[in-house]
């Protein structure tokens, strides 16, 4: 994995973090929340969720975006010493 895919993959989790926050539970509007929220359009935030494959029709559930993130988080685990140290921590 390259730092470049490391950037996307923290972009995603970081998305995803937001989106957790934003759609559970789900209400009218909260697509375009989250868009606003990411600096993006609602329909933006929607496509978005779709290449993470988390659909939108349904809502999608905690379960969904949980996995999600669990997926992103195993991926980075190897990484976590060098993040750490470009993040300071």
């Amino acid at each position: 994995m390259t730092l470049g895919q490391d950037f996307d993959r923290l972009r995603d989790l970081l998305f995803l973090a937001v989106a957790r926050r934003v759609l559970v539970p789900y209400h009218w509007g909260a697509l375009k929340e989250l868009g606003d929220k990411m600096g993006m359009t609602g329909a933006g935030a929607a496509a978005r969720l779709r290449k993470l494959a988390i659909g939108t029709d349904p809502p999608p559930s905690a379960a969904q975006i949980d996995s999600e993130i669990a997926a992103l988080q195993t991926e980075l685990q190897p990484r976590l010493p060098l993040l750490r140290s470009l993040l300071g921590l």
